[in-house]
């Protein structure tokens, strides 16, 4: 094969997955979330977040571990003493 045929068509697979890129990820974060309705996906953001506003990044941390963690189950009326 002509190595320009062979670069072309890289370059060519390279533009396709880049265009159907955004199209995978709505449907990745779809099915995601039916699995598992707490799925938030990550952003892009959440780098910028971490090196220039440490105090979101960690109220985002906080907030999902809050929401991992199960509540305390109730001690079913008995009083502590």
């Amino acid at each position: 094969m002509d190595a320009g045929l062979v670069a072309l068509v890289l370059v060519a697979l390279f533009a396709a997955s880049i265009a159907f890129w955004p199209a995978w990820f709505r449907w990745d974060t779809k099915r995601r979330r039916a699995k598992d309705p707490d799925y938030r996906a990550p952003t892009v953001l959440g780098v910028f977040d971490e090196i220039y506003r440490p105090d979101a990044h960690a109220a985002s941390q906080i907030a999902e571990a809050e929401s991992v963690i199960p509540a305390p189950a109730p001690n079913g009326g008995k009083k502590k003493r």
